[in-house]
């Protein structure tokens, strides 16, 4: 800004026609100053987009750690709720294999086991 501030006092020194109210610019001098403020007004649009996408990037890397953090709850109550699902099978189970285990049947005698022997 200070670069077109100081053309713009430059053409006020000389170069322009003084008339009344009217100030009037050579035509080149003017596209120039034109051309100078696109500019400026480019460089500040790419600016605060600059400063959009940085926060926008920081936007999106909370909202994949929120992500990530949801599916590992969602995982662990999953295998939380699996593990109940379990223990409640084994516990249906057990009343019902207690009597069989309890069963007047005695074990075997360890005489009547094999021997195993490797040969070499």
């Amino acid at each position: 800004m200070s670069k077109l501030m100081s053309k713009i006092w430059t053409q006020f020194r000389g170069g322009c026609i003084l008339r009344g109210n009217l100030i009037k610019f050579n035509n080149n001098i003017t596209s120039q100053i034109e051309t100078d403020l696109k500019f400026e007004n480019l460089i500040t649009e790419r600016q605060q987009l600059v400063s959009l996408t940085h926060m926008l990037s920081k936007k999106v890397k909370g909202l994949e750690g929120m992500v990530c953090d949801l599916t590992r709850a969602i995982k662990r109550m999953e295998f939380d709720r699996n593990m109940d699902l379990e223990k409640k099978a084994n516990v249906k189970r057990a009343p019902a294999e207690q009597p069989t285990e309890a069963s007047p049947t005695p074990p075997p005698a360890p005489s009547d086991k094999k021997k195993i022997t490797q040969c070499r």
